[in-house]
């Protein structure tokens, strides 16, 4: 179950999901400050302190167990959520730009990764601590935004979709958020092996495109 992950991918791999969930909710907390809403701000969220953000359970010890338990092939975890009072936006469609904050600042942290990669991978070695940092960082910053996107709840992606369903249709998804009922379906989704179906094949795919990339640059 544990054949080849080593004490330092370990490390890399829990050092840098940490840091990217941190951003991933200050990115929440930042936007929906300054769409107008301070109550993230007020219990100070806005800020890139992994503490502030982080959940034991859902941060470190869930992401172990699915990591561990699927050799590395699986990642399931989050940070403490960031509290928005909707009431005090200044427009209804600021909770679109709220929820996609998170998925977006782990796109973000992908090109950063991408391109230091290109910067840095003509110097450092395949196979090194830095080349695994940089790997990992891209790797798992567009897993989190692929998988927070998902339109299941409690994801992002599904508060995004909340918004743009007509009616009656909308409120009922939007009850999904507030209850166990969500948290059931996603659990559900993994069981299936979702990610593993729907998710990984786009990994692959991406990662085809980032070895031509790093070989365009020099660095492979």
């Amino acid at each position: 179950m544990l054949e080849g992950i080593s004490v330092p991918d370990l490390a890399i791999f829990f050092g840098v999901l940490l840091f990217s969930l941190s951003f991933h909710e200050f990115a929440h907390a930042w936007t929906a400050l300054a769409r107008g809403d301070p109550t993230a701000r007020d219990l100070g969220r806005v800020t890139l302190n992994p503490i502030r953000h982080l959940d034991l359970a859902m941060s470190l010890l869930v992401p172990a167990i699915f990591y561990l338990g699927s050799g590395g092939r699986v990642l399931f975890g989050g940070g403490k959520p960031v509290p928005v009072d909707p009431s005090r936006l200044r427009r209804r469609f600021d909770m679109v730009l709220v929820s996609a904050a998170g998925p977006a600042s782990n796109v973000f942290l992908v090109l950063v990764g991408l391109a230091l990669f290109g910067i840095l991978g003509r110097t450092i070695e395949s196979g090194s601590t830095g080349w695994a940092i940089l790997e990992t960082w891209w790797q798992l910053n567009f897993w989190l935004a692929l998988f927070n996107l998902l339109p299941i709840p409690p994801l992002d992606g599904s508060k995004i979709l909340g918004f743009f369903l007509p009616g009656s249709l909308g409120r009922s998804f939007d009850r999904l958020q507030h209850g166990p009922a969500g948290f059931l379906l996603l659990l559900a989704f993994l069981a299936v092996d979702g990610t593993g179906k729907l998710l990984v094949p786009v990994m692959v795919w991406t990662s085809g495109w980032v070895d031509r990339y790093l070989h365009l640059v020099g660095a492979l």
